[in-house]
């Protein structure tokens, strides 16, 4: 499904691509410019452009979704991960008793090999183990800080990173994912 409550994203674009590609589109003003889910028993997963969104009708749609949601999957990049925004809008998130898990994308970077016939092929990779927990370690350190001095007690918060391009690159090679 596909909402636009700002009537400014040509949804019909939206939910055409939705059914050609089969997945969420994306513009270059914000990653998401529609609400934009799917449902399946038990589960609907909504992908919405963020309560400050670019459009404030889109916006309060999403925080209305954030209303009723029990998980709120809140990305944020690898180049920067904890931002002092981010973490304000976490915060807000965990003061509203919403379970939050960060997840850090662009976890992966780019390395130069060579493959058999001597030719340099550039391959991406999982940034390493160590720099992949240090930003979840830097994170849930700042998460933790700011539950403790804005006194959000028991809050639910995790941390977690991914790479969207290595699993689509090495979805079938179990070694690299």
């Amino acid at each position: 499904f596909a909402r636009d409550e700002s009537g400014k994203v040509g949804i019909e674009q939206v939910r055409e691509a939705l059914q050609r590609e089969g997945c969420f589109t994306v513009d270059a003003l914000e990653a998401t410019s529609a609400v934009q889910g799917f449902r399946l028993s038990g589960l609907t997963w909504v992908d919405s452009p963020g309560i400050h969104s670019v459009t404030y009708e889109n916006g309060d749609l999403a925080s209305k979704y954030v209303d009723a949601a029990d998980l709120v999957i809140y990305p944020t990049s690898s180049a920067q991960p904890g931002r002092r925004s981010d973490l304000d809008e976490i915060a807000g998130l965990l003061r509203r008793r919403k379970a939050v898990l960060v997840v850090i994308t662009r976890c992966d970077k780019i390395e130069m090999d060579e493959d058999e016939g001597g030719n340099i092929v550039r391959r991406r990779v999982m940034k390493s183990d160590r720099d992949r927990q240090d930003q979840v370690n830097y994170v849930q350190d700042e998460l933790d800080q700011i539950c403790v001095q804005q006194g959000i007690a028991l809050a639910d918060a995790k941390v977690m990173t991914v790479s969207v391009s290595v699993a689509e690159e090495h979805e079938h090679d179990p070694v690299e994912l």
